[in-house]
């Protein structure tokens, strides 16, 4: 009944131009809020691509730490090895061997905490559906 209402008191073709006026209008910013979206939307993908990248940079450092790691940790070993087979160490070479523990100790415990953040960040991005 509405509609019928709509045309009462004034001409019929002055009510469809009215009408169509409001259609275009309403068009229009339905129109403008798609191009703002579209726009959002290449925004955050461009951070995506931006975040991509700098993901691969700190893979390549965290992969040579991981390298340079695994080689201290051997060399660690070696060295706790010859200093185990000596008789008499000094002190002062005990301190700096227990000084280079700790610091991997420290240097594995950053490490997980890194594992951390990136476990929590990978939750947050559904996986890629398996390709068969």
């Amino acid at each position: 009944m509405k509609l019928f209402s709509f045309f009462r008191g004034s001409k019929p073709e002055e009510k469809v131009v009215k009408l169509l006026q409001q259609l275009t209008k309403q068009a229009k910013a339905l129109m403008a809020t798609n191009d703002e979206l579209a726009a959002d939307l290449e925004a955050a993908a461009t951070k995506l691509e931006e975040s991509n990248v700098l993901l691969g940079i700190v893979k390549t450092q965290v992969d040579k730490v991981g390298m340079e790691t695994a080689s201290l940790v051997q060399k660690i070993k070696d060295l706790e090895a010859a200093i185990g087979n000596q008789g008499n160490v000094p002190p002062n070479v005990l301190a700096a061997l227990q000084k280079v523990k700790d610091q991997l100790s420290a240097q594995t415990a950053a490490t997980n905490a890194l594992s951390g953040s990136v476990a929590a960040v990978d939750a947050q991005v559904d996986d890629a559906p398996p390709t068969t």
